[in-house]
């Protein structure tokens, strides 16, 4: 049973939350083996000045609307199904 954290900032409306929560999980099933019915999902969203990341670690840059997701996956996944699922939400996002 996965369970997921998925912090957001103020640049989310809420009414985004549940396609992001979709999508998300839909990456879960296809890269972790996860049953479609095993959703387990927590969405937080915090003002701006309470994200404290930087915004070209290892990336080409980071928007307002960067998501951090916390997957406490329970067995553990291989590099490969890591990989996969990495590759799967930046291609979905």
């Amino acid at each position: 049973m996965p369970l997921t954290r998925i912090s957001l900032g103020t640049a989310w409306h809420p009414a985004e939350f549940a396609q992001l929560s979709a999508l998300f999980h839909e990456c879960l099933v296809a890269e972790f083996d996860v049953p479609s019915a095993d959703r387990f999902q927590f969405i937080e969203r915090a003002a701006d000045e309470q994200r404290i990341y930087d915004p070209h670690y290892l990336s080409e840059g980071r928007s307002a609307r960067f998501v951090l997701f916390h997957i406490f996956a329970g067995k553990p996944r291989s590099r490969a199904q890591k990989q996969g699922l990495y590759r799967r939400l930046c291609a979905r996002l």
